[in-house]
């Protein structure tokens, strides 16, 4: 959230989620957070990561930097929002975010048109055998709902206990998702 996005409270968030004591002390808290994560190859993944300073990503950045002992890799970091987070680190807002963008070793902007059938089938393995139903969900995945968005019309159909493609269908269209 726009309020998670500084420094102080992305490590606070992500003492939590670690299970790391949290203390005034930022220094003590990032060691910490680097210690529970050396060698576990954890990802971390940040969605609405548009909201994150430029402090707080510098922080995150360096959780991707290797060892400079050991030269032990370190935690990948997943940042996931709207174009505004691609476009920062491509430098395009403020020059201090190209400096970020240089060391990213794999950076891909990825949208709603890039999502491929076998990225749906991934994500609903149950409904393998219900082509309609992946269609359906692909269709809605490549719209401005995106994987979210199919995710939930999947979610309330298994609340209703109805994922047939009729189910899904019906409650897209019940979620305001009309599509077809």
């Amino acid at each position: 959230t726009p309020v998670g996005g500084s420094l102080a409270n992305i490590l606070k968030l992500l003492a939590r989620a670690l299970k790391v004591p949290e203390t005034r002390n930022k220094l003590d808290m990032i060691l910490a957070i680097q210690d529970r994560l050396r060698g576990t190859d954890r990802i971390i993944i940040i969605d609405e990561a548009q909201n994150l300073n430029f402090r707080a990503l510098e922080e995150l950045r360096c959780l991707s930097d290797p060892d400079g002992i050991t030269g032990e890799r370190g935690t990948g970091i997943c940042l996931i929002g709207n174009t505004q987070v691609y476009s920062r680190m491509l430098g395009k807002q403020e020059a201090q975010f190209a400096q970020l963008f240089s060391r990213v070793k794999l950076c891909r902007q990825y949208n709603t048109g890039k999502i491929t059938r076998r990225d749906v089938e991934a994500l609903f393995p149950a409904l393998l055998e219900d082509k309609k139903a992946l269609n359906l969900l692909h269709n809605i995945s490549q719209s401005k709902w995106g994987i979210r968005g199919a995710v939930s019309v999947y979610n309330n159909a298994v609340n209703n206990e109805d994922v047939s493609f009729d189910g899904l269908h019906r409650m897209a269209l019940s979620m305001g998702i009309g599509l077809f």
